[in-house]
């Protein structure tokens, strides 16, 4: 028994470790409802609104082995801030946002790293809107809730690359929200949180199935 104490305390220990450590900082203008997305080893950071108050869509790659931040090509399209991302076969997208004449957009950008360049997809056929959420899994992407200026959104759209097409999905469960929270599981993703545009905040916690 005693043995089996001590084995417990240091698999506890062990995993209590983990450490903060600081890193270069951002080499863009400090910013905050900016979007980003993993593509391999890199890091890729942009848009959002500046500390101006000015909306940007300059992107940024972070490479963690020398710790270092370098300017890519611009975001095609508006600036903008509140957008969606994903990343599908290597190809980050940017999906969605509310831009500098506060129009919601519905505009689709996949990001080649290789090219460092972005080309323009088929956009979302749904109302334009900010704060969604964005996922990806079994090779597709996910882009559920938002809001625009008048109504918040619980639809679910499903992107396929290959085809370059989007399917609607079974609506969100709760209520319409934007600006959630989620992550991936295994079999899908999960979602909750957020607020409406009354002002409503929320606690509950979904899972998606894919």
């Amino acid at each position: 028994m005693r043995l089996l104490l001590v084995l417990l305390f240091l698999h506890h220990f062990a995993f209590a470790q983990g450490v903060w450590t600081s890193k270069a900082p951002f080499a863009g203008m400090n910013r905050d409802d900016g979007v980003s997305f993993t593509i391999g080893q890199f890091g890729y950071l942009g848009t959002g609104m500046d500390a101006g108050f000015g909306l940007t869509k300059d992107f940024w790659r972070y490479d963690p082995a020398t710790n270092s931040w370098s300017q890519i090509a611009d975001l095609n399209g508006t600036k903008r801030q509140y957008s969606a991302s994903f990343m599908l076969n290597s190809t980050g997208y940017v999906v969605s946002g509310i831009d500098e004449n506060g129009v919601y957009q519905t505009d689709n950008w996949a990001y080649d790293p290789i090219l460092n360049s972005w080309s323009s997809k088929t956009p979302l056929p749904a109302a334009g809107r900010s704060g969604a959420r964005g996922f990806s899994h079994s090779g597709n992407g996910f882009l559920v809730s938002g809001r625009n200026q008048t109504t918040c959104f619980d639809d679910l759209w499903i992107y396929n690359p290959t085809s370059d097409s989007w399917a609607q999905g079974p609506d969100l469960p709760g209520l319409p929200r934007f600006v959630a929270a989620g992550f991936n599981s295994p079999n899908g993703f999960h979602i909750g949180t957020g607020r409406d545009i009354t002002g409503n905040y929320f606690d509950d916690w979904m899972e998606f199935d894919v």
